[in-house]
């Protein structure tokens, strides 16, 4: 029974580290977006698409393809 309760215990904490990282992911993308938008709102497109793709590619190698 101990070992059990060790084990979902250790089970638990590796699933909300997990979605922790998740967490932090998603922020980031997020502030990418956000620095995109000024960008594109002071009319530098250059620079809010390449923000733009740095932010797709973080997304797609950190939470992979069905984030899309």
């Amino acid at each position: 029974m101990k070992s059990q309760l060790i084990f979902l215990n250790l089970l638990f904490t590796i699933v909300l580290s997990a979605q922790k990282t998740d967490s932090i992911v998603i922020k980031q993308v997020d502030s990418l977006i956000k620095v995109s938008r000024s960008f594109t709102t002071s009319e530098d497109f250059e620079k809010a698409l390449s923000i733009n793709a740095m932010a797709e590619k973080i997304a797609l190698e950190k939470l992979g393809s069905g984030s899309q």
